[in-house]
């Protein structure tokens, strides 16, 4: 098996098998052009995309096709539709400002770090008083929303 190069778009390689990952792939149109472009080539007996997971699977004969061959015609096609600005399915509406999302993010290692102090905190705090216990108790809850939002995907599946 070929090593990962997500910088190619290639995910994995198999003779006879060959799995394309890019960001660009994860546009309906652009997925959908470069499954049926693919499929036409002399050798390709499928090719199936997924926008939603951003790839891409070629199943080829090798008799007809080399490995090595079908890597660098498909990466080079998929690299080809990679625009100058990084793509950003989530978010195509041109606006160069940053994300909400990004900014979520930016903050999770902050939170998961004040996450860990406050409950540390909110535990000694027991000792002192049940206010003061709340109060960092309340504190660990916001900061694990935050790490809530910049998991959401994962933990909604």
């Amino acid at each position: 098996m070929a090593s990962r190069d997500e910088a190619k778009g290639i995910a994995s390689s198999l003779p006879g098998r060959l799995r394309l990952r890019h960001a660009v792939l994860r546009r309906p149109a652009v997925n959908a052009a470069l499954a049926a472009e693919i499929g036409g080539w002399p050798g390709v007996t499928a090719a199936t995309g997924s926008a939603g997971t951003g790839g891409l699977l070629v199943v080829y004969d090798v008799e007809t096709v080399g490995q090595a061959e079908m890597e660098a015609r498909s990466a080079a096609l998929v690299l080809s539709h990679v625009p100058e600005a990084p793509v950003d399915a989530a978010d195509d509406d041109g606006d160069d400002a940053p994300d909400v999302w990004e900014r979520v993010g930016a903050l999770n290692r902050p939170a998961k770090i004040g996450m860990f102090a406050t409950l540390g905190a909110s535990m000694a705090a027991l000792a002192v008083s049940r206010r003061v216990h709340a109060a960092f108790g309340g504190a660990y809850l916001g900061l694990l929303a935050i790490h809530l939002l910049k998991h959401r995907r994962k933990l909604v599946r």
